[in-house]
C-alpha cells in the first residue's frame, strides 16, 4: 500500500515551550511519512535558538517579519509543496495531537476524492472533556462559523463523521491540490476569520469533512469570555468579520454592520463591568474593539484597501 506524504506546518511566535510540546506530539505520530516544518514568525525571544537546538533535524524557516497566522503558515505550506508533500497538516503551535490523528484524517479524506480538507475533534487542554472545535457550520445570521449544535445536539454531531462547510484554523489537513487550485490562506487577515474565508473558497471547489476519530488538544489563547479577551483578539475578530463578507450583496453587508455594532456594544459593556478585574487593560481592550469596528466598516463600505 502506498504511503501518503504529509507535511505538518507548525507556526511559532514567542511561544517556544508550546511549540516544542506540539512538535514532540507530532514526532510520536503513527504515520510513517510525516515531515515537519517549523516557521518562526520573527519572534523577539530566543525561540529560534532553542528550537534549532531542540530539533536539529527539523527544517526551521525564519520569517523576517511577523506575518500573522496566514502569512506564517503560507511559508510552511509553500515548503510542503516544494518538498513534494501530498497533504499538508496545518495546526496551531499550542496544539498537541493524538498519535493516530494523521492516520484518521487521511482515512477520512481518502474515502471521497471530492473532499479537499478534513478537520478533527479538538478538546481544550485544560478541560479535556470540553470541545474547542469540531463539526463546524457557517451561521449567516451570526456572521461567523461556529461549532454545530448545543448540549445533546452538539454531543451527537461531534461524534459523527460527516461533511461540514466550515473548519476552524486551529487544525486541518488539506490536499496539496487544494492550495494549487484555490490559492493559499489570505494574508490580509493577519489572524482570525481567515479560516472562514478559506472554508468558503474551498467549498466552491471541494467538499469539507469532519471526523471525530482524529483527536487533538488546544490551549486557547485569545481569552475565555468577552471581558478578558486580548486586545489583539478584539481588534482582528471585529475587523476581519467585515473582510470575510465584503463581496456579499449590499443588504447582507448592511446586516453585518448592524450585527457587529450590536456585538461591539455588548462586548464593551462586559469589559466595563470587569474594570476592576482587568484594571489597566480595560481601556486598551475598548480601544482595540472600537478600532476594529471602525477599520472593518471602512473595508466593507469602501473596499479592502481602506484599513
Amino acid at each position: 500500500m502506498q504511503v501518503l506524504s504529509v507535511a505538518a506546518v507548525v507556526l511559532n511566535w514567542n511561544q517556544v515551550d508550546e511549540t516544542i510540546e506540539c512538535v514532540k506530539s507530532l514526532l510520536e505520530s503513527s504515520h510513517p511519512d510525516l515531515k515537519i516544518v517549523i516557521v518562526d514568525n520573527a519572534s523577539s525571544d530566543d525561540s529560534v535558538e532553542v528550537l534549532a537546538k531542540t530539533f536539529p533535524l527539523i527544517p526551521l524557516i525564519q520569517n523576517s517579519r511577523n506575518a500573522g497566522y496566514a502569512g506564517g503558515n503560507n511559508l510552511g505550506i509553500k515548503w510542503a509543496i516544494d518538498h513534494d508533500a501530498e497533504y499538508v497538516l496545518v495546526l496551531n503551535n499550542d496544539v498537541t495531537v493524538d498519535k493516530q490523528l494523521v492516520k484518521e484524517l487521511l482515512a477520512t479524506v481518502k474515502k471521497n476524492d471530492r473532499v479537499g480538507i478534513v478537520t478533527s475533534k479538538v478538546y481544550y487542554k485544560d478541560d479535556p472533556e470540553r470541545i474547542f472545535s469540531g463539526a463546524g457550520k457557517i451561521i449567516h445570521w451570526r456572521c461567523t462559523g461556529v461549532n454545530r449544535g448545543k448540549m445533546f445536539g452538539r454531543f451527537s454531531q461531534h461524534n459523527t463523521e460527516h461533511l461540514v462547510d466550515y473548519i476552524c484554523g486551529v487544525l486541518f489537513l488539506a490536499r496539496v491540490e487544494v492550495f494549487k487550485t484555490i490559492g493559499l490562506l489570505d494574508e490580509r487577515f493577519f489572524m482570525y476569520f481567515e479560516d472562514l474565508e478559506f472554508s468558503m473558497r474551498v467549498s466552491s471547489k471541494y467538499l469539507i469533512a469532519y471526523t471525530p476519530k482524529a483527536i487533538a488538544y488546544h490551549k486557547s489563547g485569545g481569552g475565555t469570555r468577552w471581558s478578558n479577551y486580548s486586545e489583539v483578539y478584539l481588534y482582528y475578530q471585529t475587523r476581519n468579520r467585515f473582510w470575510v463578507f465584503e463581496k456579499e450583496p449590499t443588504y447582507y453587508r448592511m446586516y453585518v454592520i448592524m450585527f457587529t455594532l450590536f456585538i461591539t456594544i455588548a462586548k464593551s459593556i462586559a469589559i466595563l463591568f470587569s474594570v476592576f478585574e482587568r484594571k489597566g487593560q480595560t481601556w486598551k481592550q475598548l480601544n482595540a474593539l472600537w478600532k476594529g469596528l471602525k477599520d472593518g466598516m471602512k473595508i466593507l463600505l469602501f473596499g479592502g484597501n481602506s484599513a
